[in-house]
């Protein structure tokens, strides 16, 4: 695709324009740009002629001035964006006895023109190693966006988002007491690893400007205790087995799982330290601790297994079915129908209808049954 264009010429009567049509869907020579050309050379011109050689859309050489034909150089008009980023540049062929300007020429002039950078030397070759491209804006010279860099995020390898959702059995029935709300940890575990974004680069417009991209967001862990990072600052590292959660963008790990109740709410609870119930423990569910259990308040007709110790603030009421099994010492205000097993001791207020084990000896304040 070529744009049309126009070229002065001696012609018998003086001076001419040649009016060469445009190719493959190139745009026509236009009338305001023909005269701002002669205009600027103050050449005196025939407007009639020059419309009607227009109109007919050929090759066609129209007299315009009966002066000879002066000889005239090839030349350009050099435009640059407003955000300095790109410099355009249209030539204008020379007249029939007129010289072109050279590869060199046009880059000195550049630079004279603070033109420093970005200079696309393909373009300026397939003008200047051809027969022109005129009539034409070409690119010259193209700036280059600075590239912004992305911003570190971290990466969280335990669930973030826990959403206590009960189960569906497979018989259709709704599973209330494993709810899977501890996000477990051992000693050692990488919780976090700091994930470090790409470094921005520079641009540059056509003056040589130096662009610099925005600063790119560099992160830090926010951690409790329990927690350590790693020499290269990337990993955060459990120092305990225990369980961690997140919470306003700050990581904690405890070896003591804290509930107010365990209930509906909660769901069973399996965790490998201790756990601390600071209300009661209700009916069928299920506590089973690797460290020990502390209830502040009751405990009814529930199932609690401890590697250490169970203490009940307020009491076992076992409804025939709680149960107690301690690998230690099982210490509660009164045990009432349940099924006790320590391999420590027992020491209670009253034990009323349970069946109560232990590795050492008991001991009773109150009544026993």
């Amino acid at each position: 695709m070529r744009n049309g264009y126009f070229k002065l010429v001696k012609v018998a009567g003086g001076t001419g324009v040649r009016i060469i049509p445009p190719s493959e869907g190139g745009e026509p020579v236009q009338l305001a740009e023909l005269m701002g050309y002669l205009d600027n050379l103050s050449i005196e011109y025939e407007i009639n002629e020059i419309k009607s050689a227009l109109a007919k859309n050929e090759e066609k050489i129209c007299v315009i001035s009966p002066v000879d034909c002066p000889a005239v150089r090839e030349t350009y008009q050099l435009k640059i964006s407003a955000d300095g980023m790109v410099a355009t540049a249209r030539f204008y062929a020379p007249s029939e006895t007129g010289e072109r300007m050279n590869f060199n020429e046009f880059l000195n002039d550049l630079r004279f023109r603070n033109v420093l950078s970005g200079v696309q030397m393909q373009v300026l070759q397939d003008h200047f190693m051809s027969d022109g491209i005129f009539c034409t804006d070409l690119e010259v010279a193209k700036g280059k966006d600075a590239i912004p860099g992305e911003d570190d995020r971290i990466e969280y390898t335990f669930n973030t988002d826990l959403h206590i959702q009960p189960k569906l059995r497979e018989d259709g029935t709704v599973d209330y007491f494993n709810l899977n709300t501890i996000n477990h940890c051992i000693k050692g575990e990488v919780l976090a690893r700091i994930i470090r974004g790409k470094k921005g680069e520079a641009g540059f417009n056509v003056m040589g400007k130096r662009l610099v991209p925005r600063e790119d967001r560099r992160l830090h862990f926010r951690y409790g205790n329990n927690i350590e990072v790693s020499e290269d600052g990337l990993s955060l590292i459990s120092k305990v087995d225990g369980h961690v959660v997140l919470v306003d963008d700050q990581v904690f790990v405890s070896d003591v799982y804290e509930v107010e109740n365990v209930d509906l709410s909660t769901g069973n609870i399996d965790y490998t330290g201790s756990v601390q119930v600071n209300g009661n423990v209700s009916s069928n569910f299920i506590i089973n601790a690797g460290g020990n259990v502390v209830v502040k308040g009751v405990v009814e007709g529930a199932h609690i297994k401890a590697g250490g110790n169970i203490v009940i603030a307020r009491g076992m009421i076992g409804m025939t079915k709680g149960v107690l099994q301690a690998g230690g010492d099982v210490i509660s205000k009164f045990i009432e129908n349940a099924t006790v097993m320590a391999e420590g001791y027992v020491n209670t207020e009253s034990i009323l209808h349970s069946k109560v084990s232990a590795g050492n000896k008991s001991t009773f304040s109150g009544n026993s049954d």
